[in-house]
């Protein structure tokens, strides 16, 4: 072998070698991408996972709330028309009885009352 043909062998050596590091370094920062991407994938699969088990609880507590609702709305009404009939029965039909502050029978002068003295003989 010539010493051309060697120097040519050695310069394609070299090349040979950098490509090889190129593609390992590639490989690595590939092989740290995929390690990082089903890390994530596996932490949103857990997240997903929980979430799944959380939603027909809450969705439960939900309806149990819709519920509650319409009961208090169907109440409301029920109120609305006892104290619509309690209005109108006060009305209709006023009590006789007196209250708890009775009124003072009206005096026949606005004045105040007279006092009288007694004089002893």
């Amino acid at each position: 072998m010539g010493f051309d043909q060697k120097a040519l062998l050695a310069e394609l050596d070299k090349r040979f070698v950098a490509q090889e590091k190129r593609f390992d370094g590639l490989e690595r920062k590939l092989d740290s991408t995929a390690a990082s991407s089903s890390t994530r994938l596996d932490a949103l699969e857990s997240v997903a996972k929980v979430f799944d088990e959380w939603r027909p609880r809450v969705d439960g507590v939900i309806d149990g709330l819709c519920i509650e609702v319409n009961k208090l709305a169907t109440l409301k009404l029920k109120v609305g028309k006892i104290s619509k009939y309690m209005e109108r029965s006060m009305v209709d039909d006023p009590s006789v009885t007196l209250g708890v502050f009775m009124t003072t029978p009206a005096s026949k002068s606005a004045s105040a009352p007279s006092v009288t003295k007694h004089v002893n003989p």
